[in-house]
């Protein structure tokens, strides 16, 4: 099993990496979605209820939890684009 991976460059490495945070923030994006689903499907459908509220704090954890995943993206990314320059 060593040797499966002994052979493998830090490029390889970091572009391997770089893809697994890419998929965490996508999972967090669908998520965030589907807790404001949740969320909104749990909602009444009147003003009595303070829908108002309920729809500004459902969006608010949506964007909380979709910072989350942007920023895994973006490092992703960035994670690859080192193992891009990293390649000879």
């Amino acid at each position: 099993m060593h040797d499966l991976f002994s052979n493998r460059s830090t490029a390889w490495w970091c572009n391997e990496v770089g893809i697994l945070l890419q998929l965490i923030g996508a999972m967090f994006l669908v998520y965030a979605g589907f807790q404001t689903r949740k969320a909104l499907k749990d909602t009444p459908d009147s003003w009595e209820a303070g829908l108002a509220e309920k729809l500004r704090d459902a969006f608010a954890a949506q964007a909380f939890t979709g910072l989350y995943g942007f920023i895994f993206l973006g490092v992703g990314q960035l994670a690859q684009l080192i193992a891009g320059l990293l390649q000879k």
